[in-house]
């Protein structure tokens, strides 16, 4: 057995709320930052555009000098790209360059000069602004399109396999609805932030509940004021933290769910999946003699969800004279086994896009560990992904996030973190997947975590990994890495677990 299923304080009191409503191209285009283009010259306004659409990933065209009264129009061979002269709500289509073979002499000689073309949107001229004089281009509506439509899609099989690392455009997709949020935590301390939940956030303990060996805090994004399922401490809890970054504010859930819809059409784009991602009719009906074929008939499965701002992973000092080591989070996976069936098992997800977890940091950087099995041994990965990167790995991947010690100031290092969430597979967000294999594998890394009695069943469903913990702490004190109270701690942690392997039940040590 190499995992065993722990609960987490991250979901500990969300909801799974997945929407039935699809997103629609007009929806997709209002949630860009910026839908209205002007210049002196209607071409250098559709230009504008052009490349402000290409930090979705879009490689798009107008084709507007083909479009002028009195010239040939490129499209010509099908009356619904015939385009009329301009008049003050004309419609217009933006098509894929790579794969349009007006723009691409390649596709055109391929197809035996028909025309061939993927429409991604349509624009309307307005009339001349009163105020500057220029013409203006307005997006109207936008269609998901894989960036390598022509060529594979990003896969995410590097050395560790399962996850990348890909640069996005921060301004254009984050945005500033999250600045209060970030000048909130900004150089928050550890006496702001206590031992538990506060007003900033929410406290995502890595160790026992009583005594967390370090300190991770997220707020949710998704905000309820209460629920059947929470205490009224845990309301009051909720709402402070509401209260204290507005999430229920109606400008801010507009702007999150707007950015929510960019991140999921960048995220389509990329890695080429928008036909399985909530977008409403994902391909324009003009579109011509398609050179690729997505399976069109196939349900959308995945959408983002969870959203919650995630800081921290600091270890508070402590007052021994051994050097202090900065502890990892455990190991672990967030998806887990559906009635049995692990994520790599299920058979709905065969030739599909797994459900997966996007990390985007907002300040500076987030570092995560990412572990890879070689040969009965657990391989190290440290990805770090800087502001304008994004970390996205598979359901499936062992990780754990990166701690530091305590300093002044708090190394926060915020990042915005969604789940990418399958309906094929239901796992239960709000617990996740201690990878056993790579914790027991780096027992001397993680000695101080598995005395929690949260991890006691790690060691009893792999008795023998007791002995490599125990030479753990054997190493770790022989280097005099251990402080008394550590090493206190230490031997009644492996007296009690070692009678639990036994005899099955827990000896009474302490107290």
């Amino acid at each position: 057995l190499s995992h065993t299923t722990i609960p987490s304080t991250t979901d500990k009191h969300s909801t799974m709320v997945l929407s039935n409503t699809l997103i629609s191209p007009t929806e997709l285009a209002d949630s860009l930052l910026k839908t209205t283009y002007s210049a002196d010259r209607e071409t250098v306004a559709f230009g504008l555009l052009c490349a402000g659409l290409s930090v979705y990933g879009y490689d798009a065209t107008h084709m507007i000098a083909k479009h002028l009264p009195g010239k040939p129009s490129a499209p010509i061979t099908d009356k619904r790209h015939i385009a009329t002269k301009f008049t003050r709500h004309n419609t217009q289509f933006l098509y894929c360059k790579k794969c349009t073979s007006h723009s691409n002499p390649v596709l055109a000689k391929t197809y035996g000069g028909n025309f061939q073309c993927t429409v991604i949107g349509t624009v309307v001229f307005p009339k001349t602004n009163d105020v500057t004089d220029n013409k203006e281009v307005i997006l109207t509506s936008l269609y998901p399109h894989p960036t390598e439509c022509c060529n594979s899609t990003l896969h995410m099989n590097n050395e560790t396999g399962g996850w990348a690392k890909i640069p996005f455009d921060f301004e254009s997709i984050i945005g500033k609805s999250l600045d209060r949020i970030i000048h909130n935590i900004s150089g928050l301390t550890s006496a702001d932030l206590g031992n538990g939940d506060n007003k900033y956030a929410k406290l995502l303990t890595s160790g026992s509940d009583e005594q967390p060996h370090d300190r991770r805090f997220f707020i949710p994004i998704d905000p309820f004021k209460s629920s059947d399922i929470m205490t009224d401490e845990d309301t009051s809890s909720q709402d402070n933290v509401n209260d204290t970054h507005g999430l229920l504010d109606d400008t801010f859930v507009k702007e999150f769910q707007q950015l929510r819809t960019r991140l999921t059409l960048f995220l389509a784009n990329q890695r080429g999946i928008e036909t399985e991602l909530q977008f409403e009719k994902p391909h324009h009906p003009d579109n011509i003699g398609l050179h690729w074929k997505p399976l069109l008939e196939e349900e959308p499965h995945l959408s983002l969800v969870n959203p919650s701002v995630l800081f921290g992973g600091y270890m508070p000092k402590h007052k021994g004279r051994g050097k202090q080591l900065a502890v990892n989070q455990i190991p672990h996976c967030d998806f887990g086994a559906v009635n049995g069936t692990a994520l790599s098992d299920n058979i709905h997800l065969r030739n599909k896009t797994l459900p997966c977890t996007v990390l985007l940091p907002l300040l500076d950087h987030r570092t995560l560990m990412i572990y890879k099995d070689d040969d009965d041994k657990t391989v190290q990965h440290e990805v770090k992904a800087n502001k304008g990167e994004l970390i996205i790995f598979d359901g499936d991947v062992s990780h754990g996030g990166k701690s530091y010690l305590e300093t002044t100031p708090l190394q926060l290092h915020p990042c915005l973190h969604f789940y990418m969430y399958s309906t094929l597979h239901k796992s239960d967000l709000s617990s996740f997947d201690v990878d056993v294999h790579a914790t027991c594998n780096l027992a001397e890394q993680f000695a101080t975590v598995l005395k929690s009695n949260k991890y006691t069943m790690i060691n009893k469903e792999l008795p023998r990994r007791i002995a490599d913990v125990d030479q753990a702490y054997t190493r770790l004190n022989k280097a005099g890495l251990l402080n008394d109270e550590v090493k206190k701690e230490s031997i009644l942690a492996m007296e009690e677990l070692l009678c639990l392997m036994k005899t099955g039940t827990r000896m009474k040590l302490r107290g």
